[in-house]
């Protein structure tokens, strides 16, 4: 484990990186992905050309622990030239917690567009299920009911009190996506669109939420 640096020699930008791997490996895989994705680096990889970079290893990691805090450390005490190439001072290109956060958060219930979704159909047909042409024996269909009946438990918005039975009957009422729906369930997403949230009601009826103790 190594944290590793990238100069560029005309405008003295810096990037920091870390890597399980040998130095050489990375190295060669980053000029790869500059034939074919977009970054600030790999874009001036192509616009001065590597000769124009310099590529040394800073230092040997003894655990990922040591090796992550120094990566962000190196990235933050020299952020006027780091800012470029290393876009989060958390390191190895990572997107904040709270960013992707954000994100997610902005994200739910939108819908696609019908290009979209015709873009997206024209690239499933074709596609086989998994299960196709499977038999199942009576314990695993037994399985397979047991699960479906969980997904479907039943469970309440947090800011109108509405019970719901099942995720597709709450993204009916409320023009809200199941999938943000049951992440909001799961804890992933603070909202699950539209200001809205919600808690299972567990079996024997009682109200449930985060705040109480399972």
């Amino acid at each position: 484990m190594l944290v590793y640096e990238i100069k560029n020699l005309v405008t003295g930008d810096l990037y920091y990186g870390s890597t399980r791997r040998k130095f050489d490996v990375r190295k060669r895989e980053h000029i790869r992905h500059a034939t074919k994705r977009k970054h600030p680096l790999y874009d001036d990889f192509r616009v001065f050309g590597l000769a124009a970079f310099i590529w040394r290893e800073v230092a040997v990691c003894s655990s990922e622990d040591e090796m992550s805090s120094l990566e962000k450390r190196l990235i933050s005490e020299s952020r006027d030239l780091t800012r470029k190439y290393n876009l989060y001072v958390t390191g190895s290109g990572k997107k904040p917690a709270s960013h992707r956060s954000n994100i997610s958060i902005a994200r739910t219930g939108q819908k696609h567009t019908k290009a979209t979704k015709k873009k997206i159909s024209e690239s499933k047909k074709g596609c086989v299920g998994p299960n196709a042409g499977k038999t199942f024996g009576p314990e695993t269909r037994a399985r397979m009911k047991l699960a479906a009946l969980k997904r479907s438990r039943p469970f309440i918005c947090r800011e109108s009190g509405e019970h719901f039975s099942s995720l597709n009957d709450a993204a009916v009422k409320l023009g809200i996506d199941k999938s943000s729906i049951h992440k909001n369930l799961r804890g992933k997403y603070l909202k699950a669109g539209k200001g809205l949230s919600f808690y299972y009601l567990p079996e024997g009826g009682r109200h449930f939420d985060r705040g109480d103790v399972e």
